[in-house]
């Protein structure tokens, strides 16, 4: 098995796209950085009490005119809980770009990384079929369940490598050009409660949910090549699901509460952290729950199209 890893491993380190992807990661996040640090002001805001409140007063006007079952309404009914809260113990906005602001908002960034590992993953069974090589592939002493095995161990640290540069990445360069002045909380919303958390905290629980999400997508886009063997249907499925997931789950969840046993509905594990769940009654729990039990359901369909499937009309 790990040899089966370390020869994938090895296509992936030989391959110019690779390279062509660290760099372009690199670039990104370097403009991204650069831009930031070009916003970022540290003038202190005397009327910043008074913004809040028309804030506040803004948002209850428009929340007023919403049905609950809207998106925006749970929303905004977090931002008026929010800027009450900054009200109460004096809590400032941050006015200033830091480290941590960078890594916040770096989101984009993760997307890119979500799509470099769907594509990966649509493709890294369905292009042994394309390119003819899976016949050399079954022929060798290997049982097909570990060469499907070791594609998906190569998948998850071609993932956590990715997001683990980035991240590091991001963090040299913020520190660099932007450097730890300013703010260094984050407030969320949970269970009707806004609470602070530490942006490091915040952080970790932030890119293991998205982590986790890319990977369930990625798991999905894994199964369908598998089997299909087509690239396109795999790429073009698991993207549109990953980009416009939540759209559709929040359109979805205006009729029925089904909608929270959903791949959709409960992937995306960082809607805890805002509390802005699709479904009132979900929590956390659940949400592991369901999609511990999709990713064994994707895994398992996998295997046993691809260890069944007759190779030699392949």
């Amino acid at each position: 098995m790990l040899r089966l890893v370390k020869s994938e491993l090895y296509k992936l380190r030989l391959s110019k796209y690779t390279w062509i992807i660290g760099g372009s990661l690199l670039i990104i996040s370097l403009f991204y950085a650069i831009i930031l640090s070009f916003n970022s002001t540290d003038v202190e805001n005397a009327n910043w009490r008074e913004q809040i409140q028309n804030q506040i007063q803004s948002d209850q006007e428009t929340i007023a005119t919403l049905h609950p079952v809207v998106p925006m309404y749970s929303f905004l009914k977090e931002q008026i809980a929010i800027n009450q809260y900054r009200l109460e113990v004096d809590l400032p906005p941050n006015t200033e770009f830091n480290v941590w602001t960078l890594l916040i908002e770096i989101g984009p960034i993760i997307s890119i990384i979500g799509l470099i590992s769907i594509i990966h993953a649509a493709t890294s069974v369905s292009s042994e079929f394309t390119r003819g090589t899976i016949k050399i592939i079954s022929t060798s002493s290997n049982k097909r369940w570990k060469i499907l095995t070791s594609k998906f161990f190569t998948l998850m640290i071609l993932l956590t490598t990715l997001l683990f540069s980035v991240v590091a990445l991001n963090t040299l360069i913020g520190y660099i050009f932007l450097g730890t002045d300013g703010g260094n909380y984050y407030l969320t919303y949970q269970n009707g409660e806004v609470q602070e958390l530490g942006v490091v905290k915040y952080l970790l629980l932030n890119f293991s949910g998205a982590w986790f999400n890319i990977l369930l997508i990625a798991s999905l886009a894994f199964m369908i090549s598998a089997l299909f063997r087509n690239n396109v249907i795999a790429i073009g499925f698991s993207l549109l699901i990953y980009f416009t997931g939540t759209a559709i789950t929040n359109f979805l969840a205006l009729h029925s509460d089904w909608v929270k046993f959903t791949l959709l509905a409960n992937s995306d594990l960082t809607q805890y952290l805002d509390g802005s769940t699709t479904i009132a009654s979900m929590s956390i729990e659940f949400s592991v729950v369901v999609n511990l039990i999709y990713l064994v359901i994707f895994l398992l369909i996998s295997l046993i199209s691809f260890t069944k499937r007759d190779i030699k009309t392949a």
